[in-house]
């Protein structure tokens, strides 16, 4: 109805509460709080999850994406060659992390979208422009949060450093 169009092409998503990207205690993985958010007239409550598998998407080089599916956020970077590259060691990328409500499964779908800078310290990539959303994704996902990641070979671990705050 026109309402529900309206409301849905105005406000998008709205977050209402919870749903906060954290480090998993499994190195490299994601959790995700519980919560709520408004689509349109609609409430869609969510429950916790851990270790969240997510779809990935980087640029492919001649202006579309390359769809991948991980349950581990990498600590590489998409320079738009068609291949993610790897960081200056100590360097760290962020990338963006989506949420999208599946009506047919009734279950979030995560996406995360590789980051496409290097930034050389925290406090750069804490402050440090997002990737821009790329257009497929539409106004009924919403920004779950930026995930920063450092490139560490010592040990030969990456490093999830934090995640910025739902809504950022």
């Amino acid at each position: 109805d026109l309402l529900d169009s309206n409301l849905r092409n105005s406000f998008g998503s709205i977050v209402n509460s919870g749903l906060i990207a954290t480090a998993s205690a499994t190195p490299l993985k994601i959790d995700v709080s519980s919560g709520s958010y408004i689509y349109s007239t609609h409430l869609h409550n969510l429950n916790s999850m851990n270790d969240i598998t997510m779809l990935t998407f980087y640029r492919n080089g001649s202006g579309g994406f390359t769809l991948g599916t991980s349950s581990v956020v990498e600590a590489k970077y998409d320079d738009n060659s068609g291949t993610l590259q790897t960081p200056t060691t100590g360097n760290y990328v962020k990338h963006n992390l989506y949420e999208v409500y599946d009506i047919i499964t009734s279950s979030p779908i995560f996406l995360l979208v590789y980051g496409q800078v290097q930034f050389s310290s925290l406090a750069e990539a804490q402050v440090g422009s997002s990737t821009a959303t790329p257009s497929f994704i539409t106004t009924d996902a919403f920004t779950i949060g930026g995930v920063i990641v450092q490139y560490n070979l010592v040990g030969g671990d990456n490093d999830i450093y934090r995640q910025d705050i739902a809504n950022e």
